[in-house]
């Protein structure tokens, strides 16, 4: 047994030594000086923290952040030398690759906005990074860019080309407007402006008496001494044309109310007569309204009165009211 032991142990410092001679101290240390490796730790983390608490300005067109944070990075990476800082720079890439492609999305060329996986493709492909005759969505599909050959074009098309002029899009300075601020005045009314009200007596108020109620009634009554009556003879005014429409009017309360009622005579011509109100029986027993328009123009109001020699009308010329300034009718 102890042989056994002791030849394991010699096995086991040989291999340690041969894995030392083949490792190469400059990327894989894992002797690397304890106080070191706690800097570059410490590096890592402050530009991780920055990279979150100032996101927001890094996208920002002409702000530098990224790249003063991948300018950092590359030299803590020049003394990293285990896997755990390895790491710790390859969240900080993964980090930086996706705030510079968020901010490769804002960029315009002209008027139209910066296709980030367009431009990544087109790369490709001039960089000789794709392998003809396969499907571009493979993986497989993918190799190692010609970064001499991309370098080139771009210092050729970026370095030795001169600026031009361009339209400029915007204007040269901006005004911000200020908004002004009107305070609205309390209106102040003058006591020596005011008027009073004119104050009125009962004796400024006229009553009026060419009222349509009263004028129905009157109507009615003078229909109650002259029942029946030819029509025409009953409401013509060869006096005043607006007054026969008028007594055409005021009549058309008495028929709709069944105080009076237009029937025709033996020669077919309308007569008008006075008659009692009809209540429900008369209804039950078939009575029905019938309303009709009557047409009265001043064409033949002058042709009826020549026609039923119509010379004085029955209906009594209604005085006109005169409205006089300063009086009121009640």
């Amino acid at each position: 047994m102890p042989p056994v032991r002791r030849h394991r142990t010699e096995a086991q410092r040989q291999l340690e030594e041969e894995l030392d001679r083949a490792t190469d101290k400059s990327i894989y240390d894992p002797d690397q000086d304890a106080s070191l490796r706690r800097e570059v730790r410490k590096g890592y983390r402050q530009l991780l923290r920055a990279e979150v608490d100032n996101k927001t300005e890094y996208l920002k067109p002409g702000n530098n952040g990224l790249r003063d944070i991948v300018r950092s990075a590359n030299v803590l990476f020049e003394q990293v030398r285990s896997t755990t800082d390895a790491a710790l720079d390859s969240r900080l890439l993964v980090n930086t690759s996706d705030a510079a492609r968020a901010k490769a999305r804002k960029m315009k060329l002209g008027d139209s906005p910066f296709d980030v996986d367009e431009f990544l493709s087109k790369l490709i492909t001039y960089g000789n990074g794709r392998i003809p005759n396969m499907n571009p969505n493979d993986d497989d599909n993918i190799r190692e860019l010609d970064w001499n050959k991309i370098g080139l074009v771009s210092f050729r098309r970026g370095g030795r080309r001169p600026p031009t002029m361009d339209w400029m899009l915007g204007p040269l300075s901006l005004e911000k407007k200020v908004r002004e601020r009107t305070e609205r005045q309390r209106l102040r009314k003058d006591r020596a402006d005011l008027v009073r009200p004119q104050a009125i007596g009962e004796g400024d108020i006229e009553q009026q008496e060419n009222t349509t109620p009263q004028n129905v009634r009157a109507i009615s009554d003078i229909l109650a001494q002259h029942s029946p009556c030819p029509l025409f003879k009953f409401i013509l005014n060869p006096e005043s044309f607006p007054q026969t429409v008028e007594n055409i009017f005021y009549l058309s309360f008495l028929v709709r109310d069944g105080k009076a009622s237009i029937q025709e005579d033996e020669d077919g011509l309308p007569v008008v007569q006075d008659c009692e109100e009809p209540d429900e029986a008369d209804f039950a027993a078939g009575l029905k309204k019938k309303q009709i328009i009557f047409e009265m123009t001043e064409a033949m109001w002058k042709e009826l009165c020549e026609a039923f020699d119509v010379r004085k009308s029955i209906i009594p010329t209604r005085k006109a009211i005169e409205h006089n300034t300063g009086k009121w009718y009640g």
